[in-house]
């Protein structure tokens, strides 16, 4: 096995639309020169930056051949984002569902959690568990987890408690 890798001057839009895979479009954060000068805060409506984002991210990937039925987005739960802003995004996530596409949330051992509730590793699926069902009470369709057992039996009631 070879040490080097091969890169692509190509998109990642345009490699998805030729192999025909899904697509996962991911909300990183803002740059820096888009945040305040302590670089924690968004200078509009996270929400709506978010949507814009992600608009622009599905746009490119359907010009470039991407069926829209492979696209999933994510609004990036720990990416460019404070403990505060994860919150938000779980509130709020309904308001992805403008998007048309499939949402996918990663909470799961996010430090979000230890940071705002001083949830250390040991203690942090409990957390998880309450965020994933958080996340697909508001919409989610994909929950990316660690403890899938427990996390299942999480995502199964919360999914009988979303449609009676």
């Amino acid at each position: 096995m070879s040490g080097s890798r091969k890169t692509s001057t190509r998109s990642p839009e345009k490699i998805g639309g030729e192999i025909k895979t899904e697509n996962l479009h991911l909300h990183p954060g803002k740059p820096p020169s888009h945040k305040r000068k302590d670089g924690t805060d968004y200078v509009e409506d996270l929400m709506s930056a978010m949507k814009r984002s992600l608009r622009a991210s599905a746009a490119a990937a359907l010009e470039a051949g991407v069926a829209p039925e492979r696209l999933i987005v994510d609004p990036g739960i720990g990416f460019g984002k404070t403990p505060e802003h994860n919150l938000v995004v779980l509130r709020r996530l309904g308001e992805l569902r403008e998007l048309g596409y499939p949402i996918l949330v990663g909470p799961s051992r996010k430090s979000f959690l230890g940071r705002l509730f001083g949830q250390e590793m040991p203690i942090r699926p409990w957390g998880t568990a309450a965020a994933v069902t958080a996340a697909v009470l508001r919409g989610a369709d994909i929950v990316r987890v660690h403890d899938l057992p427990e996390m299942l039996a999480v995502v199964q009631v919360a999914e009988a408690l979303r449609n009676p």
